[in-house]
């Protein structure tokens, strides 16, 4: 009986770490590329500025590139936040939100002795505006 126990609870087992495994692949998403894992996967802080305006940034990139942040303008004293998507080879797209005024995000990002960081224009209405450079390390 113990025997027949042991077994089922094996089996039971197997099953769920299999389901468990599964469930996690599917989860983890992807590019279509074959790569399942961004290299700018992880927790970034630093800075941003261009002329006359600075401030910090908070960036979560996700294993599927997706992401999200926060930060502080210097220039305007208001907070924003950023959401988008980076490329496993850098480009990034998204939008930035500071108070009632939504703008688009275009640049590249390049991992470099330790710094993320890179060049983002601003577009909004279609006219270009400020391109800021982001420096900030992995927490």
């Amino acid at each position: 009986m113990r025997i027949t126990t042991f077994n089922s609870t094996k089996s039971g087992l197997l099953a769920s770490l299999t389901a468990f495994a599964l469930f996690a692949l599917v989860g983890c998403g992807g590019n279509g590329t074959g790569s399942l894992t961004s290299p700018f996967t992880g927790t970034w802080a630093g800075t941003y500025s261009s002329t006359g305006q600075s401030g910090t940034a908070n960036v979560v990139i996700g294993a599927n590139g997706a992401y999200v942040g926060s930060g502080f303008d210097n220039t305007a004293q208001q907070n924003y936040s950023i959401q988008g998507a980076i490329t496993s080879s850098g480009i990034v797209t998204g939008t930035l939100t500071e108070g009632a005024t939504t703008v688009n995000l275009n640049g590249n990002w390049t991992i470099n002795s330790g710094h993320l960081g890179g060049n983002v224009t601003i577009t909004k209405n279609g006219q270009t505006g400020a391109s800021n450079a982001y420096d900030m390390t992995k927490q």
